[in-house]
């Protein structure tokens, strides 16, 4: 009986479409590794309104110590404004 239930599942899953592979887009429409950290580092600071340490800070939503963070944005050359706007250096 499990042998024959075994070969109903077998021919089950034979006879159902097979998923397509997920085609990752043309490179061209990622963004550089620049970009993303960039991306990422201005997002956190706009979410937290410019503020690096303390609770709700940028620092805490991406789980970084806030020297690293404040290291990370020199390294990027991120300015932050008071708005919690993000510009270039």
């Amino acid at each position: 009986a499990a042998r024959e239930r075994v070969a109903e599942l077998e021919a089950e899953l034979a006879a159902r479409p097979r998923a397509q592979p997920v085609v990752p887009p043309a490179s061209s429409q990622l963004p550089t590794f620049a970009e993303a950290v960039r991306r990422c580092l201005s997002a956190a600071l706009q979410a937290s309104g410019g503020k690096i340490y303390g609770p709700g800070g940028a620092a805490q939503l991406l789980d970084l110590k806030p020297s690293t963070l404040q290291s990370k944005l020199r390294r990027w050359d991120i300015a932050r404004t008071d708005s919690g706007e993000t510009r270039e250096r």
